[in-house]
């Protein structure tokens, strides 16, 4: 294995209340919806909870029962079609369940495909370098041996170090043994923390080797829905396959705390999934909720909320590239996002200390708060990053609105200017 598992330290909360939509209060750190956009997610949930009032009484009595383990029938073929126009390619409702959000899927698959089988030793589940940082801290916490995916300092990953370190997993074919090998945890569209997409090829090597290595892959998909330009990105991996697996969320289209989203996969790994003692034993994990997504999606106001919030996310990241391209330094490097929450800021070699020890603090007092890189790094400091995530800065778009951008980048921009000189001449 690569290098060992630095000791975690607890996440600061990121909820406190304090201010948080103080309009001088910047907040790029967060990566959830604003109150505006919460506000029109209330507005759609009081409209669905009248219209399933005056529903017919199973269906509405439904809602509040148990509910079989994949979700309601109603939901499921609702929650298809709307994922068949959102997607432009056919969605089928047998191969969908409900969950609670993304993190409670990727609990669940690691849960039945991996820590419920005897044996086998330390789990391992790959993840990308740089990745989302609070899946490793799920995967820790199930016992899991985070190994970053092998990948060079271009982003190219090297696919003989990749195999030769999964070679080293033992895995026995037993029927007490886990069904994969390891898993491979991905945000393959709309990435965070760094916004990119993979490419199509890369996506094909990726699951080819997934094949031959008996790698079960878990898609993060939760940005999808979430582009920027006329059509939707295309699926990158085929959820027909029996080692793919696809989560996806309401939380950044309509609230995280609605606590639904969805997993796509084949029947059999529905049918795993489902049956894990807690969803046998409570029902469906977001019965009530999922029928409250079934009354917007059929009204038609979440598709237009969809549309609309789109629209506006246009316009954030309009915003947050005029203003980085007009302030940022010649010497730190980004790229404007096509989608998703996130902006990846790159700053020149060696700024670690300077981030941490003098750039957050700064920003901090002039009210702007962003993402440390390092803290997505799957190394964890365990040993020398040569991807330059300690000298990266995370910026969501999702807190804060088109008009706090300008001031906010702005603010940011002449703490960095100050430490690396001026504009591009």
């Amino acid at each position: 294995m690569a290098a060992s598992q630095a000791a975690r330290k607890p996440a600061l909360h990121e909820y406190d209340g304090a201010g948080d939509y103080d309009p001088d209060n910047y907040n790029f750190h967060i990566g959830a919806p604003h109150q505006k956009e919460l506000l029109e997610c209330s507005k759609i949930i009081e409209s669905a909870t009248l219209s399933l009032a005056k529903a017919p009484v199973d269906f509405r009595t439904s809602a509040f029962q148990y509910g079989r383990e994949q979700g309601a029938e109603p939901v499921l073929s609702a929650l298809a079609g709307f994922l068949s126009q959102e997607y432009q390619r056919p969605v089928d409702p047998e191969n969908l369940m409900i969950t609670a959000g993304a993190s409670m899927a990727f609990t669940l698959v690691c849960t039945e495909f991996f820590c419920k089988y005897p044996g086998g030793g330390t789990p391992v589940v790959f993840v990308e370098h740089p990745t989302y940082f609070l899946v490793m801290n799920i995967a820790q916490d199930f016992g899991f041996h985070v190994e970053p995916i092998p990948t060079h300092v271009n982003g190219e990953i090297d696919f003989g170090q990749w195999a030769a370190v999964a070679g080293k997993i033992h895995h026995t074919t037993s029927p007490t043994s886990r069904p994969f090998k390891s898993m491979v945890y991905l945000v393959p569209t709309f990435r965070n923390p760094t916004g990119v997409t993979l490419t199509e090829e890369t996506a094909n090597k990726i699951h080819n080797f997934c094949v031959e290595q008996n790698l079960l892959i878990h898609c993060d998909d939760v940005y999808n829905i979430l582009y920027y330009g006329e059509k939707p990105p295309v699926k990158l991996f085929p959820v027909g396959e029996s080692n793919v697996i696809s989560a996806g969320t309401f939380s950044k289209l309509l609230g995280p705390g609605l606590r639904v989203g969805w997993v796509e996969a084949p029947k059999e790994i529905i049918s795993k999934l489902g049956s894990n003692g807690m969803v046998v034993s409570g029902g469906c994990v977001a019965q009530f909720s999922s029928f409250l997504i079934e009354r917007a999606i059929t009204s038609g106001d979440l598709t237009r909320h969809v549309k609309d919030l789109r629209a506006r996310y246009t316009e954030k990241v309009r915003a947050i590239s005029a203003a980085l391209k007009a302030g940022l330094p010649e010497s730190v490097k980004w790229t404007s996002p096509t989608g998703g929450y996130f902006v990846w800021i790159v700053l020149p070699e060696g700024s670690a200390e300077f981030i941490t020890k003098e750039l957050v603090p700064a920003a901090k007092a002039v009210g702007v708060r962003f993402g440390v890189g390092a803290r997505s790094c799957p190394l964890r400091g365990a040993s020398p990053c040569e991807l330059g995530c300690p000298n990266a800065l995370r910026l969501s778009l999702g807190h804060v609105t088109v008009d706090q951008i300008p001031e906010g980048i702005a603010r940011l921009c002449k703490l960095l200017r100050d430490r690396f000189g001026g504009l591009k001449a």
